[in-house]
């Protein structure tokens, strides 16, 4: 339960960006531990979270995938829930992007408390992303969920391979250059991998001198893709890049 701290913030949500709504709906279909099917048809794509993938076009259920979409059953499956859109309110799937919350709780954040999730963080829809990141580090601490199980931990960056194309992962390397193209600053962790950063969202979000991450030790979260031969995580805030002490 988030208490007083929803009751806020559902009454300033509509009103912080200018597509967000705000409406009540019955949950048809939990597809997933982060897709919901209402009853009208529609598809929301929790935000703020990412949970493991059920298994499809030929991968393997990844662990904990079904228990995370139990859990959503069990919290209000067939039950009529909250939702807040984000201020992009669909995806390219187009699934809406909302915030879903059942009698007061905030739904991502008990995923995130139960070590079912990870935060990830799309601008513009960041508005939660502080509070669930510090959620997550409380789960992490604990060895909750997916932090205890080997799948999902920080891999080398010079271990990033094909079989990972696609995936939604966790790198961990030092920055070993920054160059930069037109669109993105581009920071190199291993010959073979590199971090992308679009030059407007460091300019939002990051502020200053990318050269501070010059010899840094960082974990970056995304969906790992090929590119030019190179694999690449793209990644828009900095709840998604983590300078390691």
């Amino acid at each position: 339960m988030v208490g007083i701290f929803v009751l806020l913030w559902l009454i300033t949500a509509c009103s912080s960006g200018k597509n967000s709504q705000s409406f009540s709906a019955k949950v048809d279909w939990v597809a997933d531990g982060d897709t919901v099917r209402l009853q009208d048809g529609r598809k929301i794509r929790l935000l703020g979270i990412n949970t493991p993938e059920l298994a499809k076009d030929g991968k393997a259920a990844e662990p904990l995938a079904k228990e995370a979409r139990q859990f959503l059953r069990q919290l209000f499956d067939k039950q009529t829930v909250q939702i807040i859109t984000g201020e992009q309110t669909h995806d390219k799937y187009g699934r809406l992007l909302a915030y879903v919350f059942h009698d007061d709780t905030d739904v991502q954040l008990e995923l995130l408390k139960q070590g079912f999730a990870s935060v990830i963080a799309v601008p513009p829809n960041v508005r939660m992303a502080d509070r669930y990141f510090a959620i997550e580090n409380e789960a992490r601490r604990n060895g909750k969920g997916i932090w205890q199980h080997p799948h999902f931990a920080a891999i080398p960056a010079d271990e990033v391979d094909n079989s990972m194309d696609g995936d939604f992962k966790f790198v961990i390397g030092k920055v070993k250059n920054i160059s930069e193209t037109k669109s993105n600053l581009l920071l190199k962790l291993s010959k073979q991998f590199t971090v992308a950063i679009p030059h407007r969202d460091w300019e939002e979000y990051w502020k200053g001198p990318v050269n501070k991450l010059s010899g840094e030790n960082i974990e970056v979260r995304g969906w790992v893709y090929k590119t030019n031969k190179q694999f690449r995580i793209r990644t828009r805030h900095p709840v998604m890049l983590q300078i390691l002490e």
